[in-house]
């Protein structure tokens, strides 16, 4: 017999979010990763016909204390960010940073209103599957064709339009891939899992993403530590760190990002991409073997395992170190420092309340190294330019966001799901260090579904509120009116960009 209309729909009410968030990532990525304008308006727009349909239809949210602080905290830094307006050294640019921030709020409300206390595993598992479907897609282009760029050179930059964004998507990836290599509950899940590790760990090496190499490496350690049934995540690392480090010194052996305008470097692109679709392949069998390793650690001191964990990161650390002319060129932060130099400079001449958002790339031009090639849009520091930006108030008010799903996460240990969650998203603000993912909507959308995730944990102990009839009313007027507002934005002349 066929499910029942009332089954159905609940099910297909856990997954709505999941569903959400899948297109919004694949889109944003497929249109150079959200990074201009047009694609905040779709998006906030997407997110916010999302949250009125539903109400329109009926659906009645449900939140926790905690959801409602972490929106509230999300809702009061894009008002700060708006207010920076009114002191901004560039109110043109600060206007741009306001509407980026709508996409982010909007998508965090979408997810929390339309989720159920089911559908945080459909969120990881979207964030997931949108990388593995961007990646595949970027790297079949990328050993196609062999592009080149003035600014990405001939690094994996494609789709997003930056090869460090790519890095770090994929880098996200890995983490999910891993738990899902361990607990996913089909076994074509499982297996999907443990073979999109190969096209994750290329698109990492192609890329050059030394930093986003780094933030996987934190993301498995937090999301080992963090985890109360650790050995089934350390039998899956186990077990597929010797082909993903293969996979990573085939990449660094083809050289590919100095090699594409050479002779034979297309042949050498193609036999790359047969080794990758073999590596998957082999893969995707290692989830059978990854229960017995974890039985067999289980029986030995708990020393161990540790050890044997740290050795398959060092493995595949050390593999993709390799083929590099030094390693002390693996840790460069290039141009970064001169960026934090100025970004402290513009934070120290307006400590209290920020130089207004968006608004570093005006220091950069009076304070900036001249001799370094281009100019600098940001400061490559989500926190210090937060802080250059808007000030004591503003990096409170981040950090308050940001720190939040942490503390459910620790509260909610026993879950399955906490430890993925806290450890894809460690990932993503290890690399907001020295990196500017906060302007690159496809990454920090994934950040936003993780976090969202890990909130949902809470609606199985904590008191759960629904909203009223009049709250009901009051959403659906303010998703309206935001909506009409990012319309109307894109069509004001001093909101256009002189590019796309």
């Amino acid at each position: 017999m066929g499910r029942t209309p009332e089954i159905a729909v609940s099910g297909l009410r856990d997954g709505l979010a999941g569903i959400a968030i899948f297109v919004g990532l694949v889109g944003t990525a497929l249109n150079n990763g959200g990074f201009f304008p047009g694609s905040w308006t779709a998006a906030t727009v997407g997110f916010v016909w999302l949250i009125a349909v539903a109400l329109l239809l009926g659906v009645r949210p449900e939140l926790t204390t905690a959801e409602l602080a972490w929106l509230g905290l999300l809702a009061a830094l894009v008002v700060w960010t708006a207010l920076s307006i009114s002191w901004s050294l560039n109110a043109r640019e600060s206007a741009f940073e306001v509407r980026r921030d709508l996409v982010y709020l909007s998508a965090a409300a979408a997810m929390l209103l339309l989720a159920t206390r089911r559908s945080a595993a459909h969120l990881l598992t979207a964030v997931w599957g949108a990388a593995g479907v961007v990646v595949v897609y970027a790297l079949a282009r990328y050993l196609l064709e062999l592009p080149s760029d003035q600014f990405e050179l001939n690094l994996l930059f494609r789709p997003l339009g930056y090869a460090n964004a790519v890095g770090i998507f994929a880098g996200l990836g890995v983490v999910l891939a891993v738990a899902l290599t361990a607990r996913a509950t089909t076994p074509v899940l499982l297996s999907l899992a443990a073979a999109s590790l190969a096209p994750f760990a290329a698109a990492i090496s192609l890329s050059s993403s030394r930093a986003s190499a780094l933030a996987v490496a934190v993301g498995l350690t937090v999301m080992v530590a963090l985890d109360r049934r650790r050995l089934d995540l350390v039998g899956a690392m186990i077990v597929a760190a010797p082909v993903v480090a293969v996979v990573i010194a085939l990449c660094e052996r083809a050289d590919l990002t100095a090699l594409v305008r050479a002779s034979g470097a297309q042949g050498k692109a193609h036999f790359l991409a047969l080794w990758i679709v073999v590596a998957a392949g082999i893969l995707a069998c290692t989830p059978r073997a990854a229960p017995a390793v974890a039985r067999a650690l289980a029986h030995r001191d708990r020393r161990l395992y540790i050890a044997a964990a740290l050795v398959a990161a060092c493995v595949v650390l050390a593999a993709a170190i390799a083929g590099r002319d030094r390693i002390d060129a693996f840790f460069t932060t290039g141009f970064r420092p001169a960026y934090w130099h100025v970004a402290w400079k513009e934070a120290a001449a307006h400590p209290a309340m920020g130089a207004g958002a968006g608004v570093f790339a005006d220091y950069w031009a009076r304070y900036g190294d001249p001799s370094l090639a281009g100019g600098a849009l940001d400061a490559h520091n989500l926190y210090l330019e937060t802080f250059a930006e808007l000030g004591v108030v503003g990096v409170l008010l981040l950090a308050a966001s940001l720190a939040l799903p942490l503390v459910v996460a620790l509260r909610h240990r026993a879950s399955p799901l906490a430890a993925p969650a806290a450890g894809a998203y460690s990932a993503f603000l290890a690399h907001a260090v020295v990196d500017w993912d906060w302007e690159m909507p496809t990454v920090t959308l994934a950040a936003i579904a993780c976090m969202a995730s890990i909130l949902l944990l809470e609606r199985d102990t904590a008191r759960v509120r629904t909203l009223s009839a009049p709250a009901r009313a009051a959403l659906l007027v303010v998703a309206l009116a935001v909506a009409a507002g990012v319309l109307a934005a894109q069509f004001v002349p001093g909101l256009k960009r002189p590019y796309p």
